[in-house]
């Protein structure tokens, strides 16, 4: 297909439509998986995270596993109509109870798991234990607060284990998998 494709280009140097092939991820590729951490914090927002792992019992020495389960009631907490476009992208919702092994299996090897849930929207998780924080049912002082300690954790989780939802980019600009 590469070489195809190079033809394709050497052909039609001015075609609008083709790109540099010469710039795809194949040549770069130690470039674009070795970047690092894209975003990092000021010592004020450090100060911040401490805070708020401290308010919500995140322990500090414990490697935290972020998990995030998108559910049918995204649509709802955007505010977004149910037209076809959404159903169309409802294939992306799963059940938090899908990851249950894998969160139990988590605890039990000594991992803090933090659910990333909806609130009022997502069932809360159904296993209790004290090495699993549900964000779904916390009470929060703000919206903001919600966001940065969700910020904060998919910044500094060992990983996020999830399905296919804008939240495992943000892991991802923290060089986190």
């Amino acid at each position: 297909i590469h070489r195809y494709l190079t033809k394709i280009v050497n052909e039609k140097k001015d075609y609008p439509f083709l790109i540099d092939l010469s710039s795809t991820g194949f040549y770069y590729w130690n470039e674009w998986t070795n970047t690092g951490p894209q975003l990092s914090f000021n010592s004020d927002d450090l100060k911040k995270q401490q805070d708020l792992f401290s308010k919500f019992n995140i322990p500090k020495n414990k490697k935290i596993v972020c998990v995030h389960s998108r559910s049918h009631f995204y649509v709802d907490t955007i505010g977004a109509k149910r037209d076809l476009y959404w159903q169309k992208n409802d294939f992306r919702d799963c059940d938090i109870e899908n990851f249950t092994s894998s969160v139990d299996w988590l605890i039990e090897n000594d991992f803090f798991v933090v659910l990333l849930n909806h609130p009022n929207f997502d069932k809360p998780y159904p296993n209790k234990n004290t090495n699993l924080l549900d964000l779904g049912v916390l009470e929060f002082s703000s919206k903001e607060e919600r966001d940065q300690l969700t910020l904060f954790l998919t910044s500094s989780c060992f990983f996020l284990l999830g399905n296919t939802s804008g939240i495992y980019l943000l892991a991802s600009i923290f060089d986190r998998p």
